[in-house]
Parts: C-alpha cells; structure tokens; sequence
C-alpha cells in the first residue's frame, strides 16, 4: 500500500512534507530535521483546522488504465467498466442513459478495497427473510401489502455488487477551551441553607486521536449508504484494478477538502460535548473553543455492497446489504390497492361475524 495516503502538514521551515512519528507523538521533518511535538498541554493550542497544510499533489489518482468512466443520466452516479466492455444498465437504478466522464483523472488511487465477505446467495437469504415476515395472528402476513413484483429483486440478476468509495482520515486533536458555568452554593439564612447559583469560570484541555473517521460519498446510494455502515478498515487488502474484472466501482464526486470538512463537523461536535461534559458547573455560557488537528493519515478505500432496486409508480426503492457484514437497508413499497382490499374484507368478516353472533 502506497505511503502517499499518508500526508500531513507542511513544515514551517523549508515547507517539505513532514510524517508522523507515532510512538513519540511528533511530526518530523526528514528534510530539515526541524520536529513538532504534540499533546505537550503546557503548549499554547492555536486554531489550526483539519484541512491545513495538505499537500494533494503527493496523492496518485485513477484506477488504472484499462478502466473507463460514464455517468448515469438518471441517478447521475459515475461508475467504472473496464475499457472493452460497455456499461449496460446502471447498477443503483437500471438506467441505460450514459454519458461518458474524465472523473476517474480526478478522484485519489484506492488505498485499498474490502472484499466481499457475504456471498450474493446469503444477501438473498437476508432480503428474502426482510420482505417476508412472519403474520402475527389475527393479522395477514404483512408481505400481502407490497406490490406484485417487488419479489423479483430476490432474482440473482437483479441483486448485483459494486464497490462504492468511503474516506478515512486519522487525526490528531489538542484542544482548549474556556467558558462560565453555573455552580451550586449554600448561604445561612437564620436556622436554613438557601441554595443559590453562581456564575464563575471554568475552562480545560483535552488531546484524542481519532482514529478510522469516516465519509461514504455515493451519488448511487444517497442517504441509505450511511445507514449500512461501518466497515472494518482492517479488513482491507491491497488495490490492485486486476481485482475489478466482475465488479463496478462508483467513483466520488465531491472534493476531497469537502469531505473532510464533513469528518471535521463531526469532530468539533464531538469536542464541545466533550468541553461541556469535562468542565463542573452546568448551564455553560460564553464558550470558546481553540483546537488544533493534524490529519495524520488519509485513505480512499472502496468497499462492497449489493443493491437490488424496484421502481414503483415512478418512485425508486433500493435494498442495500453491506458486502463485509450482512448489514441491511431498505424501504418497502406499499400497495394501497391490497391494503384497502385487506381493510375491506376485514370489516365485511367482523360485520358476518357480528351477525352470525347475533342469530
């Protein structure tokens, strides 16, 4: 696995790359020798955001040469197909409407891609037990309610994998932060304590390496993909393109300082819980946050999925199961033609029974 996937910022001195030094918790510059350490809290934190300093151009890009781009004129999702093959159908919504994209100039070289560990056969078996539930009496069974051909995507050529891209980033926090809090006190009136709140400063420090944060950007897969995620990272093996030969891969699309600053969001999310749950007192005001983060590592990695999707009165369904742990997602599609025959054969059953009660 290639080390331009790890990058880091640049140094203050001749401005080359510096690396981490992970068991010294240091950033080091190799050509020079000027070295940063970090979590040394008797060091003023000054803001230094998650997207500083990197340096895109150490980064490979593509897949390699035999591949080819086209985008989906329906979903607008961009995949691959090797260069003597044509794309068909789409594989998130079975368009056939393409156009073809410079995308895969654009986008990093993978780091690495996760098998697929759930054979196409087990995300059947999951899928079937997903639609068919069991009927809990006096109830029909629910599968009644769904449109006639939903069943279809249990078919083997209409469940297909493709690899869909995921952004990982190590980072490095140290953080500072300082505030006013609401205390509890006691003042002796007479006999009696009377409790009374006082405004009084607090502030704190806090260092965290967050490891394995991660983006999905799918075009394909929308909003559902977050819902079949975590993949293990550890789990993956070295990308080679000879290991696409049966398999899409949906490239993304958005920048790679964008995505970032998605994992960055989280991340500053997680440190004002953790200023607030860190400092005594409650009901803090004023509350000003300086945090530095060190990208210590990046990587794009593609990982599995099976998608099977039904178009219904014009909408699209999809049914996604996570390749690596059998994870599912879904929404299921309702005729309201059958539940409506369902609601009147159950009232034209309780009016005959009511009836043969009353004789």
């Amino acid at each position: 696995m290639s080390q331009v996937q790890y990058v880091h910022t640049a140094c203050p001195r001749c401005g080359k790359r510096m690396t981490y030094e992970g068991g010294k918790k240091a950033l080091k510059c190799r050509n020079c020798g000027y070295k940063r350490e970090l979590g040394i809290n008797t060091d003023q934190v000054q803001n230094h955001p998650l997207t500083a300093g990197i340096r895109w151009g150490d980064f490979s890009k593509g897949m390699g040469l035999d591949l080819k781009a086209f985008k989906c004129g329906s979903c607008n999702a961009i995949t691959t197909v090797f260069e003597k093959e044509e794309p068909g159908s789409c594989v998130f919504c079975n368009s056939k409407k393409w156009e073809e994209s410079d995308q895969l100039k654009k986008v990093l070289e993978p780091y690495g891609m996760m098998p697929f560990i759930i054979s196409q056969q087990s995300a059947i078996d999951k899928l079937k037990k997903y639609l068919n539930p069991k009927a809990r009496f006096p109830l029909p069974s629910i599968k009644w309610w769904y449109p006639r051909g939903i069943h279809n995507i249990l078919e083997k050529e209409n469940l297909r994998g493709v690899f869909v891209p995921v952004i990982y980033a190590d980072i490095f926090n140290r953080t500072t932060w300082s505030g006013k809090a609401n205390f509890k006190t006691y003042q002796k009136q007479g006999n009696k304590y009377q409790e009374k709140r006082v405004l009084e400063p607090v502030s704190g420090y806090w260092e965290n390496f967050f490891t394995e944060q991660f983006q999905g950007d799918s075009k394909g897969l929308a909003n559902q993909f977050q819902e079949i995620l975590p993949y293990k990272i550890g789990n993956a093996i070295p990308f080679k393109s000879a290991h696409l030969q049966s398999w899409p891969v949906e490239l993304y699309q958005s920048k790679e300082v964008d995505i970032l600053k998605k994992i960055d969001k989280r991340i500053n999310k997680r440190i004002e819980r953790e200023a607030k749950s860190r400092s005594k007192g409650e009901g803090m005001k004023d509350l000003k946050i300086q945090s530095e983060k060190f990208l210590i590592t990046l990587r794009h990695v593609i990982v599995p999925v099976w998608v099977a999707t039904y178009t219904y009165r014009g909408k699209r369904f999809q049914f996604l199961v996570n390749g690596q742990s059998g994870k599912l997602t879904g929404k299921k599609p309702l005729s309201f033609t059958r539940i409506g025959w369902t609601i009147l054969l159950a009232s034209i059953g309780m009016i005959l029974t009511a009836w043969l009660i009353s004789l």
